[in-house]
């Protein structure tokens, strides 16, 4: 029930600091799509996939290296020993990052390379310090920055695309000055730079942590052939208009990611803090954590289909009206992402990150075939087909390698009957007007109830 209460507390922190603005931001679809048109959205978001690309392979992940290692020390001043050796892998990957957006941009002709070297950094500097203030507990300080540099963000956007008439390329600059705001109010609590100067470098720990880190980067890289490879397909092989229209489903999808977010940072923290129990202890835990996940995200998913499918038509320009039809299978795939993610939680805890790599690696070729043998066929939507089979194919491997370390249980039949829901809820989707999606959105609603009476009499009678 602590452990509970906790993780209920510090999602609740994360709810508000990633999520509700970045719903605001979602809600701007329309001005998006409206002012826009779907080849600069396209093009936007697949020069968001090469930036990503470079990310994930040079920083390492650091990020959550440093965070994993800070919950090594139980005296705060520390914790400063794992911040300075990883700004010491972060500071010489920034400096190869440099050089191969300069190489890349020009090979590939991108335009407003500055803007786009500028929006990776500025993330990933901003992933660094946040990180940061949650190795240290300032939980409240990484939801205020979160909320404070969307707000900048989503203003910013309104300014320079409604306001000044402006292009894509004030995607990248509306973005770039929100998380400069974000990490000026990090910085100015956690004081970063002062615990820079507290510590020597541990060159034993910098070893360590580089070790550490290095399968998680390689496997960054990995998985960006699932979350990023298909949109340079789809633009490379259909078109950049293409490739818009698949972007839009996704950021219905992405709705999915970011209320999960919160469930997986508050989760990580727990899960670290779990290294030490006994192996009774953590299969008994990680049991039942994974069945509650696995129920609430699919009733979660349930939930969202049919609201998009009534909600799409005033969202959504009419111009990107055929990345409709392509929403459903998108938010499967988020939901199987998802629930691999929860398991690499688990396995990191353990220690045995090579097999977070080795599994992704297995989802990406699974990905990565299927979109090359589909898309002749199926077109945009074999990007989604793949994705799906991917991220299946990554959770089945994570699972079954947990089971070698802690025997956790899966509710077979459970499963088995939220699968069978879902795929009526698309079918539906697919086939049915709105009024029968809103039908649907009360039944999944009742079924709510139904599976979680118990649960929610708890909680009305502590109120």
């Amino acid at each position: 029930m602590k452990d509970s209460i906790r993780y209920i507390k510090t999602t609740g922190i994360y709810l508000i600091g990633n999520v509700l603005t970045k719903v605001i931001s979602f809600f701007l679809l329309p001005i998006y799509t409206r002012y826009l048109p779907p080849a600069d959205y396209g093009t936007y978001d697949l020069n968001i996939a090469y930036i990503t690309f470079l990310s994930s392979i040079l920083f390492l992940d650091i990020w959550g290296g440093i965070m994993r290692f800070m919950f090594d020390y139980k005296k705060v001043e520390e914790k400063a020993y794992a911040v300075k050796a990883g700004m010491v892998i972060f500071s010489c990957s920034t400096l190869i990052y440099a050089i191969a957006v300069i190489i890349l941009g020009n090979l590939l002709g991108i335009d407003y390379k500055f803007w786009l070297f500028m929006y990776g950094l500025l993330t990933n500097i901003q992933q660094v310090f946040g990180f940061v203030a949650r190795g240290y507990g300032q939980n409240r300080v990484f939801a205020f920055g979160g909320v404070l540099g969307s707000f900048v963000t989503i203003i910013c956007n309104i300014i320079f695309i409604v306001g000044m008439k402006g292009g894509y390329q004030y995607l990248y600059i509306s973005s770039c000055i929100g998380l400069l705001v974000n990490i000026i109010i990090l910085e100015r609590s956690v004081r970063f730079f002062a615990l820079m100067r507290s510590c020597g470098l541990n060159k034993t720990l910098l070893k360590e942590m580089t070790i550490y880190s290095l399968p998680l980067s390689i496997n960054s890289a990995a998985f960006w052939f699932l979350s990023s490879f298909n949109k340079v397909l789809i633009s490379y092989k259909l078109t950049t208009v293409e490739n818009g229209f698949y972007a839009v489903a996704n950021r219905f999808s992405s709705i999915i990611t970011l209320f999960t977010q919160c469930f997986q940072m508050a989760w990580q923290e727990l899960t670290f803090s779990k290294a030490g129990s006994t192996k009774k202890e953590m299969e008994q835990f990680y049991t039942h954590a994974t069945n509650e996940y696995i129920s609430f995200m699919s009733l979660g998913i349930m939930l969202v289909i049919p609201c998009i499918k009534v909600l799409f038509p005033y969202l959504i320009d009419s111009a990107y009206s055929r990345a409709e039809g392509m929403v459903p299978l998108a938010i499967l795939a988020t939901l199987f992402s998802c629930i691999s993610s929860f398991m690499a939680s688990i396995i990191s805890t353990l220690k045995k990150n090579k097999y977070i790599f080795t599994t992704t690696v297995t989802g990406s070729i699974v990905n990565v075939i299927l979109a090359f043998l589909l898309m002749d066929y199926l077109g945009v939507e074999a990007a989604n087909v793949s994705l799906l089979f991917g991220y299946f194919m990554i959770s089945v491997r994570r699972y079954q390698l947990i089971k070698k370390y802690i025997n956790i249980k899966m509710n077979i039949k459970k499963c088995l009957f939220l699968c069978f829901q879902t795929s009526c809820i698309c079918i539906i989707y697919w086939k049915a007007t709105d009024i029968i999606n809103g039908l649907v959105i009360i039944y999944v609603c009742c079924l709510f109830i139904v599976m979680y009476k118990e649960k929610i009499k708890a909680i009305l009678g502590k109120v």
